[in-house]
């Protein structure tokens, strides 16, 4: 099995390495996979450690201010025991910026080593109360926009933030809350951001939120005269 891909460490690494020297040395590292391949100091690295045979891991991988250290030792497989290919899991960050040094070791030596860059997420001020044309949330990762579509008004919609995790839009008064959007780190949970859409209007809209790291859009759309919310629990 595969490790799957993240949203956006380390530089994604082929390693391949000859079995370690001994009769009793029955397993050995064939590959090694870090996701995302370019990730920020807003990520949790994935890596994904590709073995044969019998191998023995020493949990959890030890992080330091350069390097990514990971110990595996071979062992001679039971009898029975089939000498079959199957992925090590791991999960280290989010790490400050940097460059990483990701390395494996087999029975204490290197096996090989890759380095990587953990780019720093730009900060964005979140001025509260001002309005502005887009909502950025989690510091500016996510991009909130939203459209009128109904042929009653010819309002525009005006972002407010709150916080760097929620804001909303006003329609026709800056003080007159339309629409409230919120957006949570549900990845622990099941891997995706979520995304809560609080309509307090029955006025059209077409709400756009964009990845700007991956620039996936997810759209939410209400049309005229009705009142509609959503929960995107698997939105990126």
């Amino acid at each position: 099995m595969r490790a799957p891909r993240l949203a956006t460490g380390v530089a994604l690494i082929l390693l391949s390495a000859l079995a370690p020297a001994g009769a009793a040395a029955q397993g050995w590292v064939s590959e090694i996979r870090s996701l995302p391949s370019s990730p920020t100091t807003l990520d949790r690295v994935q890596i994904a450690v590709t073995v044969i045979g019998c191998v023995t891991v020493d949990w959890p991988p030890k992080v330091s201010a350069s390097t990514i250290r990971i110990d595996l030792a071979a062992w001679q497989c039971p009898a029975g025991i089939p000498f079959t290919e199957y992925d090590l899991p791991f999960v280290v960050g989010p790490l400050a910026a940097g460059t990483y040094t990701l390395a494996v070791y087999m029975q204490g030596n290197p096996a090989q080593s890759s380095p990587g860059n953990v780019v720093a997420w730009p900060v964005f001020t979140v001025t509260q109360g001002t309005p502005a044309p887009a909502l950025l949330l989690d510091q500016g990762r996510f991009a909130v926009t939203v459209t009128i579509q109904d042929p009653r008004t010819a309002a525009s919609a005006n972002a407010i933030a709150s916080s760097d995790l929620s804001g909303y839009f006003s329609f026709f008064d800056p003080s007159n809350v339309e629409l409230t959007v919120k957006v949570l780190d549900g990845r622990p949970v099941n891997g995706h951001f979520w995304i809560f859409v609080a309509s307090m209007t029955d006025v059209g809209f077409t709400m756009a939120v964009e990845d700007t790291t991956t620039h996936a859009v997810r759209t939410y759309v209400s049309p005229p005269s009705t009142n509609r919310n959503f929960i995107d629990v698997n939105a990126f």
